[in-house]
Parts: structure tokens; C-alpha cells; sequence
């Protein structure tokens, strides 16, 4: 069964991602925001959970939190292979 909303953003906590600034706000923050438009947009679960993790190894813009590479196997295993990709 895969991860629950909640534990997907325990995840961004453990990793401390919630004590990162993004656009005047948390990085957790700003990802549940993502996720929650595009719930709301209509989209469904994967594709939220793909806007949930959006930016999670950094952005060319967004450094201030990055998951290493070597977590990719982290990451597919809560969300999937393909949205890990995209």
C-alpha cells in the first residue's frame, strides 16, 4: 500500500525540510501548496504526489533544501518510478 499524505510529508520533516525558507514560507509549506493545487486543479493522486516532490534533489533557482541523488530509491519507493522521474 503506498505512503499516506501524512506520511509523505513526515518525510520532508525527517529530512528537515520544514525548518528550510521557501517563498516566505516553509519548503514543506510551499510543496503541500503544490500538492494541494493540483488536487484541487482536478489532477489526480500521482500526479499530485509528482507536484508534492516536485523539487526535492533542488531547482536551478531553489537550492536551499536538496535530497542527494543516492535518495532516488527513497523516493520511488513512496511514489513510484514514473513521477520519481518526472
Amino acid at each position: 500500500m503506498p505512503p499516506t499524505f501524512k506520511e509523505l510529508t513526515a518525510f520532508f520533516g525527517e529530512e528537515g525540510a520544514d525548518k528550510v525558507g521557501h517563498t516566505n514560507k516553509s519548503y514543506v509549506a510551499h510543496a503541500i501548496g503544490v500538492y494541494t493545487d493540483l488536487k484541487e486543479w482536478g489532477f489526480d493522486e500521482e500526479f499530485a504526489r509528482i507536484g508534492l516532490f516536485h523539487s526535492i534533489y533542488g531547482t536551478q533557482l531553489f537550492q536551499g533544501f536538496t535530497l542527494p541523488l543516492e535518495r532516488r530509491g527513497d523516493i520511488r519507493r513512496m511514489i513510484g518510478d514514473h513521477p520519481e522521474f518526472l
